[in-house]
């Protein structure tokens, strides 16, 4: 059966995975979800962030896309980046400073 996809976003880092909530029949998704959001803030511009676009399917998960992004300091700056695919897909993710220690960036 082919239609709208149903996708969701994992993000992993050190061995932890978090999966946003599947958005079905639905092309163009918007989460306002958290992932990661434990994560301290020196570890944003350090650690490799693997991320998988998905399409949730009753008997197996189709890949859209995945790949791996460390975030500079100036998307940091910028609150956030975007994971672009070469299927012309791609995920907006927004970086927010709180107070579990996201560190400052200068403009």
């Amino acid at each position: 059966f082919f239609g709208p996809t149903d996708p969701y976003i994992c993000a992993s880092i050190a061995g932890i995975e978090q999966c946003s909530m599947v958005q079905s029949d639905d092309s163009s998704p918007r989460w306002n979800e958290e992932l990661l959001a434990d994560l301290g803030g020196d570890s944003l511009l350090v650690t490799p962030i693997e991320l998988r676009y998905e399409d949730s399917d009753v008997d197996t998960d189709d890949l859209i896309c995945n790949g791996i992004v460390t975030i500079t300091p100036a998307e940091l700056h910028d609150g956030g980046f975007n994971f672009d695919c070469n299927n012309g897909s791609y995920a907006r993710f927004d970086l927010r400073n709180t107070d579990r220690g996201t560190p400052t960036v200068a403009p």
